[in-house]
């Protein structure tokens, strides 16, 4: 059959596939995805804009999703290299950007017993990291202490080592306070992340990837080309094809308020922590609103602004509806924070859920 196209509308993909319904095309056009099944026609048509999800569920199966009203329904069909084929859909036509406010659209929902598992798996290993960095610290101390007193370059050898010891030291403290933070996390896991990933690497949409030693994210911010200089994302990028997905070395990452982050250069002066994933309403705290914003947490009335130290984009499901379908530019736990200190002026303050 010849398929009809409106006004502007091009074809970007025809491929063979195979369905409960029979086999047939696939077409990707630029407005529509559509299914043809060769001797009876059309048998499912659904806009970009009107799909919620496009994911690979292997390498030979497609499933689409879309809400109508408050329930979501979704199509698997059979076609050859489905994950290329997502990639190349996804990355084009950006379906995550369609329903963002759709509650538990992109989280899996987690047991409690999950959850637990998640915590005690983390810990176990922060711990081994503690014990091994902490080795690590007694050996420089040593080589510091065992430095002659009448050696000639005595000062200098100080200095270097006592540099080494600090930079070690500052390690042991970071694993030290993300033990301590693991527990009051938010532990949860976007839909995006494949299911072979175990639940305790994931922060949202965000996990870490053994085989590259990277942190993976679907955050669009940390889609930067001076990482892919980095052997790790260098191997990510050869062994992978997910779409969206951003890869940040592991060597420049660290552990803040229980996330994985990393430094950002704006200038010498403007350093900044980054946290990697996207960050939704139940992960942040109010000491975390009040570094981004550069505000003193303790306080109850304005206070001067001072440079912000802590860098993060929400997630677009965080964001507040208004009754109005006007969206806030703070999350429900953002806005809360600044209600209490009376920082909104009276004629924007929204209409909480």
């Amino acid at each position: 059959m010849t398929l009809v196209l409106r006004n502007d509308e091009k074809i970007e993909n025809q491929l063979e596939m195979d369905s409960p319904h029979g086999k047939g095309i696939m077409y990707v056009t630029t407005n529509a995805v559509i299914l043809e099944q060769k001797s009876k026609g059309i048998f499912f048509e659904r806009l970009h804009s009107q799909i919620a999800s496009v994911e690979a569920t292997d390498k030979k199966h497609i499933k689409i999703s879309w809400p109508e009203g408050k329930q979501m329904f979704d199509y698997t069909f059979k076609i050859k290299d489905a994950k290329e084929r997502v990639k190349e859909m996804v990355e084009r036509h950006n379906y995550e950007d369609n329903f963002p406010d759709l509650i538990g659209a992109n989280s899996v929902v987690l047991t409690e017993k999950e959850q637990k598992e998640m915590v005690q798996k983390r810990l176990e290993n922060t711990e081994k990291n503690i014990i091994e960095i902490q080795k690590q610290l007694d050996e420089a101390n040593l080589k510091l202490n065992m430095i002659a007193s009448d050696d000639p370059d005595k000062a200098n050898k100080i200095l270097k080592a006592a540099d080494e010891t600090k930079k070690i030291h500052d390690i042991l403290e970071m694993w030290t306070q993300y033990k301590n933070d693991i527990p009051n996390i938010a532990m949860n896991r976007s839909k995006k992340i494949s299911k072979d990933i175990l639940n305790y690497k994931c922060w949202n949409d965000c996990w870490f990837d053994k085989e590259s030693k990277c942190f993976i994210t679907f955050n669009k911010f940390w889609s930067r080309d001076d990482y892919k200089e980095f052997e790790g994302p260098k191997k990510f990028y050869e062994n992978n094809t997910i779409p969206n997905a951003y890869a940040i070395p592991g060597e420049l990452i660290r552990f803040t308020h229980g996330y994985p982050a990393c430094i950002l250069f704006f200038d010498k002066n403007d350093l900044r922590e980054g946290l990697i994933p996207s960050i939704t309403d139940e992960m942040l705290n109010d000491e975390m609103i009040s570094k981004k914003f550069g505000l003193d947490e303790d306080v109850n009335y304005p206070t001067p602004m001072k440079k912000s130290i802590l860098t993060y984009n929400t997630s677009p499901d965080s964001k507040l509806i208004l009754k109005n379908s006007v969206k806030y530019r703070f999350t429900r736990k953002e806005t809360i924070f600044f209600l209490n200190r009376k920082m909104i002026p009276e004629n924007e303050i929204p209409l909480l859920p």
